[in-house]
């Protein structure tokens, strides 16, 4: 189990739902291929316009051998293809906010 989530909060336009989907699961192959596990979450009650990807870490430290989200994309994906899902993916968001987030102990 991991000791810590990196949360990516994620506000989809109103009109960019489908294509926040279709280009995060491209990243989300990104990162998969970097060795990452992340897990994709939507709001349940609601309009349905957030979603939340978790990557779980063992450290803190892992962060920093992270690659940056285009390096990681055109990696994977190419320049070309890289560029256009990355411009999809902006495209379809109106707000983003990160957090990390540790077990709670009571």
């Amino acid at each position: 189990m991991a000791n810590y989530i990196f949360r990516v909060q994620l506000e989809a336009t109103p009109s960019g739902r489908a294509a926040l989907a279709s280009n995060l699961k491209k990243i989300i192959e990104a990162y998969k291929h970097g060795g990452s596990a992340p897990t994709v979450w939507g709001n349940f009650v609601g309009d349905g316009s957030e979603v939340y990807v978790d990557f779980p870490l063992n450290s803190l430290s892992e962060l920093d051998q992270w690659a940056h989200l285009a390096a990681a994309v055109t990696k994977v994906h190419g320049d070309a293809a890289g560029k256009q899902i990355l411009a999809g993916f902006t495209g379809a968001i109106s707000g983003t906010k990160t957090t990390v987030l540790s077990a709670y102990e009571l």
